[in-house]
């Protein structure tokens, strides 16, 4: 495949203090995007020849006016605020097409070269966002603060007479150092604060169009959508309250940071199974409302900065979060979540293995077929030695207990080092790799000694085999052992035997850089800074609880990433890593 890709960006701006204090501005902006990308399959290889190509084009324009105060009164006093409008206006088109049943002529990589009639569709998508806000800031003796804001914006994809929304937020600081006489106490902040905010509503979601289908001779053929939309349909929200301190110490080498916050979302969309009596046999609505708490802590500073020009800059950061399903509305207890096995089908394939989102309980919990167990907790097989299961079991949650970050810079006269480390600890995924390599013999579990020290492979008369131990239904102890295939093969689709820990520590940027001299650039005459450093990203996996999987590479630690399949590793690639050079100069 090839990419790419060109970005464009504009802006134009103007000014006028009307009084003192008081200004009146207006500013334009575009940003354009415009794509291009093809894909190659070769002809002799497992899958159909094939050839794809496609473009797009993004444009947002955005126009903003606005009036803004900021004055001080009587030295003790500060007032900032503003009112203004903002006009957004966003539109996409795109361009593909797709070869059908293979290449007329081996690797002959056109459009035209397709065996069958070739797939060809465009889109084109508009929408636009009138907003109108006010924003005011008060402070008292660069001490205590109150800002406040509200938001109202008309939205073109909501329906019409119901598309107006207001979102307002307000919080409240306190630097209270300045009160306390603690020569270690360098900076101290309590803020509070509340806000409301809405989740954009995608393209075209409020009204039905029709689908069209392969034409009929030179008849055009459309077909009734099988999907009902509410007609009081509107954007989610979201309304967060967070709570937190800043702390500096000794000059503010040291600086720490602790929040903690609560979201409450509600209004989320979801698709509805309905009796297809109805006329479709889905009812996309706002249905959902669930919340995520959490806290997280930030511990940083620079431990080390001497006369002899050696610095170390050191941040680290801890987060814990949960989310949990309130109701799901309609009678539901449950939905899907995207599996990843095949894209974002909601389908459970090999044995019924799904993520869902319960009602009442945390989201993103795992089911599927779980080792059959007698009350004192020994695995029970069948007569034959093999394991029995239960199906839609719990197998444990897709969330991490805890994500994070470290960040170090260490800088002696013009060099510097840098690197990034991420981590997550806890979260659960299930290994489609683990399990076929498993069950074609490729493992490295699947051969070596059993525990009676004979090779496994080795025929079980000859003490060879594996045993999955545990006990028959009767309570007695099994004693078979089985040919190491059989063993391995009877845990294709046991879902519990591919569970693993998603726990991992990884670099995911290294940079050594050199800035050049000042004494040096000014004898150029035109350089006023310049520098130059060798950067490498996503270098290396520093540690996971999987051997031969990067858990990181499964996918992100949002609830949007992790809703697309990420809690399936299925035959992942190999994570990529880059390098490169970054050369900065100033005129």
């Amino acid at each position: 495949s090839e990419t790419e890709k060109e970005v464009y960006s504009a802006k134009f701006s103007m000014a006028y203090e009307i009084i003192s204090g008081l200004k009146a501005s207006i500013q334009g902006t575009r940003n354009a995007e415009n794509g291009w990308g093809e894909g190659r399959v070769a002809s002799g290889t497992l899958s159909v020849a094939s050839f794809s190509t496609g473009a797009y084009s993004r444009v947002e324009d955005n126009i903003q006016a606005m009036l803004s105060f900021d004055k001080r009164i009587a030295n003790d006093f500060s007032v900032m605020a503003n009112v203004g409008m903002n006009w957004r206006n966003n539109s996409t088109k795109s361009w593909n097409m797709n070869t059908s049943g293979g290449l007329s002529v081996d690797n002959l990589f056109n459009i035209s070269a397709s065996k069958n009639p070739y797939i060809a569709s465009n889109f084109f998508g508009e929408n636009k966002v009138n907003s109108y806000f006010g924003q005011a800031s008060v402070g008292y003796k660069d001490m205590i603060y109150l800002d406040a804001t509200i938001r109202e914006d008309y939205d073109s994809r909501l329906p019409n007479g119901k598309n107006a929304y207001t979102y307002p937020s307000v919080s409240a600081s306190f630097v209270f150092n300045e009160l306390l006489d603690f020569s270690w106490l360098s900076f101290g902040k309590l803020r509070a604060g509340y806000a409301k905010v809405g989740n954009e509503i995608g393209l075209y979601q409020t009204a039905q169009t029709y689908a069209l289908g392969i034409p009929f001779g030179t008849n055009a053929i459309t077909s009734v959508p099988n999907s009902l939309i509410d007609p009081s349909l509107r954007a989610a929200t979201t309304a967060s309250t967070e709570v937190g301190i800043e702390l500096g110490f000794l000059q503010n080498r040291i600086k720490t940071e602790f929040s903690i916050y609560k979201q409450d979302n509600a209004n989320e969309l979801l698709s509805i199974t309905i009796p297809s009596s109805s006329g479709g046999s889905g009812f996309l609505t706002n249905s959902v409302v669930s919340n995520s708490k959490g806290w997280e802590l930030s511990i940083g500073g620079t431990p080390i900065k001497n006369s002899r020009g050696l610095t170390w800059d050191v941040n680290f950061n801890i987060a814990h979060n949960t989310v949990f399903v309130d109701e799901l509305g309609y009678g539901l207890k449950s939905f899907a979540l995207a599996n990843g096995f095949r894209g974002t089908s909601l389908s459970a394939p090999w044995g019924g293995a799904q993520a869902l989102a319960r009602a009442g309980e945390e989201w993103g919990v795992i089911v599927g077929r779980k080792f059959r167990v007698d009350t004192n907790g020994n695995r029970v097989v069948d007569g034959d030695g093999y394991p029995l299961y239960d199906t839609n079991r719990d197998l444990g949650h897709i969330l991490p207990d805890f994500t994070g970050g470290i960040f170090n810079r260490f800088t002696y006269k013009n060099f510097d080092v840098a690197f990034t480390i991420d981590y997550q600890i806890g979260g659960l995924f299930h290994s489609v790799t683990k399990m076929f390599s498993a069950y074609s013999g490729l493992a490295a579990e699947t051969a070596g000694d059993n525990d009676k020290g004979v090779a496994q492979r080795n025929p079980p008369a000859e003490g060879g085999g594996k045993s999955f131990g545990g006990v028959f239904a009767d309570g007695s102890p099994n004693n078979i052992y089985l040919p190491a295939d059989e063993y391995w093969k009877s845990l294709f689709a046991l879902h519990e035997a591919w569970m693993y820990d998603a726990t991992f520590v990884k670099m995911r940027e290294f940079r050594v850089g050199y800035t050049f001299p000042m004494g040096l650039l000014q004898k150029t005459n035109f350089l006023k800074g310049a520098s130059l450093a060798f950067v490498a990203n996503n270098p290396f996996l520093l540690y996971s609880k999987v051997d031969g999987i990067d858990p990181s590479e499964i996918g992100g630690d949002t609830v949007e990433s992790r809703n697309n399949g990420s809690w399936v590793e299925s035959g992942n690639l190999p994570g990529t890593r880059s390098f490169g050079f970054d050369l900065k100069l100033k005129f």
